[in-house]
């Protein structure tokens, strides 16, 4: 049996498939020239005739990166088309998406926020000076690059749907919407005139999904994430510092006019307004926090999974209440159990320490900013309440105590899912 002749497009071998957006599959390859490694992304079985929209979308990606040059943005070496089919080649990046971070971790530090946000307006910063929006700014399109000394550098990927002054191409066929419903902004929805102040409203709500978990205008369906740009208020995240919300509340406005002119202005109204987190201390110990998969290289993700604390998926307040009983009832028929196998005797309670000191045995806080839960958990109120009938029905000469009333349910604080 003869092994399998190796896959070229031009002078490129393909290696490993490494990543999948839409109909795009990302391969790792090399130069049989250079021996370099690259990315390579193609769209295979596809020929790339006149009025082919992925063909345009790949052409126009490689004509747009050619006017970028930051340390930021995922460089493009070359397009052509070889057997028919659209290939573009790219450098090749070691790590993972923002967005498969995200899912890991749940949720990012302020710090760790501003070690992605600072770069990334950098970037932002460049590509609007060149005349270019990229359109779909969100946290799949970033991609945490592992550098050779082990440093997480942000850079920002795909400008297949970036907009370019003059370009006159079409970049979608009749039925497809350019961009991610939830984080387009209001005017790149009704289809007005964009500037960078677009980009930046999809930034700053990528920055509350990271801080909080939860994308601010994810919605059951593309129609109602709209509807949810369109007309979705932020309420202030118990996650976010005040200052912080307030200019990322800014970002968020509805009208272009009111939100920061430029990347750089957002830039600098982010480090005011976190003056202690945006330190370079602060930064490097969010940088050095942010353990990136290595091992998974990819260029692209899948989609975030709903959070646990999203509207639709949060438990109901009856199946809560239906479980504090559950453990509460077998709490009391283990006591019952094991209080008719042993003699009775009487054993007297000890003595009941300080509020303080039942607290501090109770409770090990986590340093600021550290991911460590705490050492012991805290008992529930069913729980406590539980232990405390099944011990006095257990106790001799003492009559049998009243049923305790139901706990009142907790209130759920619910945000805006993605």
């Amino acid at each position: 049996m003869t092994e399998a002749e190796p896959v070229r497009y031009g002078h490129y071998t393909l290696g490993r498939l490494i990543g999948r957006g839409g109909m795009a599959l990302v391969y790792t390859a090399r130069n049989e020239h250079t021996g370099a490694e690259v990315a390579v992304k193609i769209v295979p079985g596809r020929p790339a005739a006149e009025g082919d929209t992925v063909a345009a979308r790949f052409r126009h990606e490689a004509e747009i990166a050619a006017k970028l040059s930051h340390p930021n943005i995922v460089r493009v070496y070359d397009f052509f088309v070889a057997d028919g089919t659209s290939v573009l080649v790219m450098e090749l990046l070691r790590g993972e998406s923002l967005a498969t971070f995200l899912q890991r971790r749940g949720k990012l530090s302020v710090a760790e926020t501003l070690a992605v946000a600072f770069p990334i307006l950098t970037a932002l910063e460049h590509t609007h000076g060149q005349g270019v929006i990229h359109r779909d700014v969100k946290a799949s399109n970033i991609f945490l690059a592992v550098e050779a000394n082990g440093a997480a550098i942000p850079k920002l990927l795909d400008f297949g749907i970036a907009n370019r002054p003059g370009a006159n191409v079409a970049l979608t066929a009749a039925d497809e919407v350019l961009g991610t419903p939830s984080a387009m902004s209001p005017e790149q929805i009704r289809g007005g005139t964009l500037d960078g102040r677009s980009d930046l409203f999809s930034f700053a709500g990528m920055l509350v999904e990271l801080l909080t978990g939860v994308a601010p205008f994810h919605a059951s369906s593309a129609s109602a994430s709209l509807a949810a740009v369109l007309e979705r208020e932020i309420d202030p995240p118990p996650e976010i510092p005040p200052r912080l919300f307030v200019e990322l509340e800014r970002a968020l406005r509805k009208r272009p006019l009111e939100r920061p002119r430029s990347a750089q202005e957002l830039e600098h109204a982010l480090r005011e307004a976190c003056a202690d987190e945006s330190t370079v201390g602060a930064l490097a110990v969010g940088t050095s926090s942010m353990t990136v998969a290595e091992n998974t290289p990819t260029l692209t993700s899948p989609p975030i999974p709903f959070p646990a604390s999203a509207p639709g998926r949060a438990p109901t307040r009856r199946g809560r209440t239906a479980a504090l009983v559950a453990s509460g009832a077998l709490v009391v028929t283990l006591a019952a159990l094991g209080a008719a196998r042993a003699p009775p005797r009487r054993v007297a309670p000890p003595p009941a320490p300080p509020p303080h000191t039942a607290a501090a045995a109770a409770i090990t806080v986590a340093a600021p900013g550290s991911a460590e839960a705490s050492s012991a958990p805290l008992p529930s109120p069913a729980t406590e309440a539980s232990v405390a009938s099944a011990a006095a029905a257990s106790a001799p000469g003492r009559p049998k105590p009243k049923p305790a009333s139901k706990p009142p349910a907790k209130p759920v604080a619910t945000r805006p899912d993605f």
